[in-house]
């Protein structure tokens, strides 16, 4: 293996468990705020993550790539929510949109890294956070269709009134 396909593999396995961490920081964080809205929101944005964990995984499999468990990665996750517990709601949307976008041009980045067989599930990888990026935004705005985004990522439709 070339030094180049084992930064690339050992990026995948990083990205990979991120988004396991990302599903597990989402779901702890439900515990940080009480209006039942919020707490629904952050149900489907962990679902993101696990979708996008769920894309990956056949990729991490394909080259052999062995993730840490959950048990391993919560740990790391609690240290996310941790440094994010004293935020409001408004504020946890507006670190999303300041932070995420970095991950955007990571993500875009490592695309053009990938083999030819990768792309579609990296395009998702990247589909994905610019879904969380959206709706930070729409949800500072005060957008009442804020879930659009993510709803377009997991193919959640719902009919119209």
């Amino acid at each position: 293996m070339t030094t180049k396909n084992a930064q690339y593999r050992n990026t995948l396995l990083e990205y990979f468990e991120e988004e396991v961490m990302g599903e597990i920081y989402f779901r702890e964080l439900m515990y940080n705020f009480s209006r039942d809205d919020e707490r629904k929101k952050l149900t489907l944005l962990a679902n993101v993550e696990r979708t996008t964990a769920e894309i990956l995984h056949p990729i991490i499999d394909r080259y052999g790539l062995i993730p840490r468990s959950d048990a391993e990665l919560e740990p790391l996750a609690a240290q996310w929510t941790e440094q994010r517990k004293h935020l409001n709601w408004q504020g946890l949307m507006q670190g999303m949109v300041t932070e995420y976008p970095v991950y955007v041009d990571l993500f875009k980045k490592f695309e053009t890294q990938a083999p030819q067989r990768d792309i579609p599930a990296l395009k998702r990888l990247t589909a994905h956070e610019i879904a969380l990026v959206d709706f930070a935004k729409l949800e500072i705005a005060g957008n009442p269709d804020s879930l659009m985004p993510i709803h377009d990522f997991l193919g959640i439709s719902f009919p119209t009134e």
